[in-house]
């Protein structure tokens, strides 16, 4: 996943390849079942997601 996250950044982004790099190395990434509810109505969010690869329904 973390080789998605680099040509993504890569892509989209004007940082410098070690900028992007350090960036990669110490984000933490997470994979979730098919299925997984990341929050239910009314929760409060406690963490921001950013989706590299599938596909997020409301």
């Amino acid at each position: 996943m973390k080789d998605i996250l680099y040509k993504y950044m890569s892509r989209w982004t004007s940082l410098s390849k070690e900028d992007q790099q350090a960036i990669v190395n110490e984000i933490r990434l997470e994979e979730f079942p098919k299925g997984t509810v990341l929050f239910n109505q009314g929760d409060i969010p406690t963490a921001c997601y950013f989706i590299l690869k599938g596909c997020v329904r409301q």
